[in-house]
């Protein structure tokens, strides 16, 4: 044999080698994947809530935010309109903080 056969068997070889290698990386790679699937299914069976179980506790929570975004919304509006009320009574009575003779009108006497 000459050396270009040698050379050529060796590499062969190196490539029957390196292919039986990758089949087996291959292989363990798959026996991975399939543990990982089975869990996937046991957390999907046991750990996970389904929409149907979900549901009515998604409307209690909507249903509380709901109705506290909506008292402090209430709230808001009426600071705001319980001030603007008041200095409008005030001020159709003849007093207000920027009317300079409010001491003068006997209120304070």
């Amino acid at each position: 044999m000459t050396k270009a056969e040698d050379d050529a068997k060796r590499e062969e070889e190196t490539a029957r080698i390196t292919a039986a290698a990758a089949i087996a990386v291959v292989s363990n790679d798959i026996e991975h994947i399939k543990g990982d699937i089975s869990e996937i299914k046991v957390m999907l069976n046991c750990t996970y809530v389904t929409m149907a179980e979900f549901k009515p506790v998604r409307a209690i929570v909507y249903g509380m935010v709901g109705t506290v975004c909506l008292a402090v919304l209430g709230a808001l509006i009426t600071l705001v309109v319980l001030r603007y009320w008041k200095a409008f009574q005030r001020a159709r009575r003849g007093w207000a903080p920027y009317n300079r003779n409010h001491f003068t009108k006997g209120e304070y006497s």
